[in-house]
């Protein structure tokens, strides 16, 4: 019998500015399972303060509360909690992360917009 994968939000604080990048959150949403979605306000920046990211975990999460993230030859302890709040597939709009960097016209990053943030914060109002 294979084990049904468990979508969890995980917050995370700590990260240095210069790595707040799809590439980054790649890599910590590797760690904890498979990286399902980053939330709106991570990918737009509105937020910096912390970044929250879908995982699809398998099995029991024992997710680090620390992890190393290295630049170079310098590494930055980045805390990992994960949230408790349910996910309804049914309310994300899956347009937003293939999570691959896409650059504008201008050479910035871009990212299609997902309103699942505000489809939530609608239903709680």
């Amino acid at each position: 019998m294979v084990a049904k994968p468990n979508p969890l939000w995980f917050t995370i604080s700590g990260l240095p500015l210069h790595l707040w990048n799809i590439t980054t959150f790649q890599k910590l949403g590797s760690i904890l399972g498979n990286l399902s979605f980053i939330e709106e306000e991570t990918l737009l920046r509105r937020r910096m303060d912390r970044a929250r990211l879908l995982v699809a975990i398998i099995g029991n999460c024992r997710c680090p509360k620390v992890v190393k993230i290295k630049d170079g030859s310098r590494s930055f302890p980045v805390q990992i909690v994960k949230d408790f709040f349910p996910v309804d597939f049914l309310d994300l709009n899956f347009e937003a992360p293939a999570p691959k960097n896409q650059l504008s016209s201008d050479g910035t990053e871009s990212h299609k917009s997902c309103n699942s943030v505000d489809k939530r914060r609608k239903t709680a109002s």
